[in-house]
């Protein structure tokens, strides 16, 4: 489980849980394709997530990137991370 946050249409954040898969290239989740969060990502695609386990001390990932999606039965949600600009 992850945890995706976004921009809501209404300019608010979210933070979700969310059930993925690495399939060794990228993240995949799969929504519904009336999920209200496929229309925010269209407008704005930039993502965090947050992977973490229950033990102690954690292991925490934490991912910024893009998110992009193809549709299918379900809509299929992929995060590919870029490198940040340098400065």
């Amino acid at each position: 489980m992850t945890r995706l946050a976004y921009v809501a249409k209404d300019g608010t954040p979210r933070n979700v849980p969310i059930i993925f898969a690495w399939n060794g290239s990228e993240i995949v989740m799969c929504t519904s394709k009336n999920a209200p969060k496929l229309q925010s990502l269209s407008e704005n695609p930039m993502v965090a997530l947050t992977i973490d386990t229950e033990v102690h001390p954690p292991k925490i990932l934490l991912i910024r990137g893009r998110a992009s999606w193809t549709s299918s039965m379900a809509s299929r949600t992929s995060i590919s991370r870029r490198p940040a600009p340098t400065r």
